[in-house]
């Protein structure tokens, strides 16, 4: 009967941890000024807080099979003025976007 008691503590703890690592995420995501998700099959969206206002940016993507599976094409400096105002810190949306899209599955032009 003990090691029913502790199989069942064992899995009702695991469940527990499982839980709360989901609440802590979603909370962080939530006061996040920015995201960084999918558009369609190929492209990407960069979404940033401004003025309490979601604002966004399509960027250039391909999906691939194999290891790497996603290559993001950048704009260049020069390109990159064609952006609004609010996204012109290309070296901080950069760095945002490669944490999402990690640079071991990812390959990236311009950056």
């Amino acid at each position: 009967m003990s090691i029913f008691i502790l199989v069942f503590i064992l899995v009702f703890g695991i469940l527990l941890l499982l839980v709360i690592n989901r609440i802590t995420k979603k909370s962080r995501k939530r006061n996040q000024d920015w995201k960084v998700s999918k558009k369609g099959r190929d492209g990407i969206l960069y979404e940033q807080k401004v003025a309490r206002e979601w604002k966004s940016i399509e960027i250039d993507a391909e999906l691939l099979l194999g290891k790497i599976n996603h290559v993001i094409y950048f704009k260049s400096e020069d390109e990159w003025t064609e952006y609004p105002k609010w996204a012109q810190n290309r070296t901080e949306i950069i760095s945002r976007i490669k944490t999402v899209f990690p640079p071991a599955k990812t390959e990236y032009e311009n950056a």
